[in-house]
């Protein structure tokens, strides 16, 4: 039977001239598939021919081409994508200046309207205030097409609408022949119900400790000038601390300038004036001066934190107030050395 329909189409393609070589392409790639879907139409092989047809237009875009394209998906019973195709095919002729192309496609499309199935999706286009999104068969069916009937293709259809906040719509549904359209009423879609708030309680904080409270005392009553229950104030433990440190670093010095006057006495004689060439007695003489000279002046001042600090010892809150801040100055390069004290 399909044999019988394929040898009246290419009878009748044959007589409008769109059979053959009319509608034969230019590009060389395109008029090889073209030729090689007229073999797969013959043989019975549709669907292998309609994509090899559909390459063909792709490459070189015929109304040729296109009018036996819509018959080869005549032949697989897809009257509705036939039918659009015819119609294309008809206005591309017209444009094309082929008169007689646009005739026999139009004659073509006439007689497949009787034959089209139709749908009529039925929709609310606002769902609770949101925009509401059909699909058919995955591709968006636009809102002025909604409520109205167009032909689709026969068999199994998915139409799917969804919309924010709404639990998604799918409806399967299969159309069969020529009837009436089929009508398809989408429901208002369900909302979707909001997660519960938590209202687990929330963690309690747990209280800070108090920070210890420091008493100040002011320095006009007390301060770290005045004497310290149960030991010696502030003052006198720093001055002691420092004076220890001085007496320590003066005892450093006198160890290195005791070092350099022996390396002098080692290789210039006691009288120090017979220095072998190439020995730098100039270095260790100043090393030896610079060591002795910071060291009385550190060890004094090392001295004066030990008294200070004995004072402290025995200092005596009827003695009054006082303030004792005693300041230390040394250079290296010069030897001086600076105390001073204030009572």
């Amino acid at each position: 039977m399909r044999s019988q329909l394929f040898a009246l189409s290419l009878a009748t393609l044959s007589a409008a001239g769109l059979w053959g070589g009319t509608a034969k392409a230019v590009d060389p790639v395109a008029e090889s598939m073209f030729q090689q879907a007229l073999t797969m139409m013959q043989d019975g092989d549709f669907e292998k021919a309609c994509q090899t047809l559909e390459a063909s237009q792709k490459l070189e875009k015929k109304s040729g081409t296109l009018i036996v394209l819509a018959n080869c998906y005549e032949h697989l019973g897809r009257t509705a994508t036939a039918w659009a195709q015819y119609k294309e095919a008809a206005a591309m002729a017209r444009s094309e200046g082929r008169d007689k192309h646009a005739a026999k496609a139009t004659e073509l499309a006439r007689k497949l309207e009787s034959q089209l199935t139709k749908l009529r999706i039925d929709a609310q286009q606002l769902q609770g205030g949101v925009d509401l999104k059909v699909t058919l068969d995955g591709k968006v069916v636009v809102a002025g097409s909604l409520g109205v009937a167009f032909a689709v293709d026969p068999g199994h259809h998915v139409i799917e609408a969804s919309a924010p906040g709404r639990r998604t719509w799918v409806h399967e549904f299969e159309i069969v022949g020529a009837s009436p359209p089929t009508v398809i009423a989408v429901p208002l879609l369900e909302e979707v119900p909001e997660e519960p708030a938590n209202t687990a309680p929330a963690p309690v904080a747990s209280k800070p400790e108090p920070e210890p409270v420091v008493p100040v005392v002011s320095s006009d009553v007390a301060g770290d000038a005045g004497p310290q229950a149960g030991g010696p104030p502030t003052w006198a433990w720093v001055a002691g601390g420092t004076g220890v440190v001085l007496l320590g670093a003066a005892t450093f010095f006198f160890l290195d300038a005791s070092s350099a006057g022996s390396d002098l006495d080692a290789q210039c004689g006691s009288s120090r004036n017979k220095c072998p060439t190439g020995y730098d007695a100039d270095a260790d003489f100043s090393r030896e001066k610079r060591g002795y000279a910071l060291g009385w002046g550190l060890g004094v001042a090392g001295l004066v934190g030990a008294g200070v600090f004995v004072v402290g010892l025995t200092w005596s809150s009827d003695d009054g107030q006082a303030t004792l801040q005693p300041s230390v100055a040394a250079d290296q390069r010069s030897g001086f050395l600076g105390v001073n004290g204030t009572f």
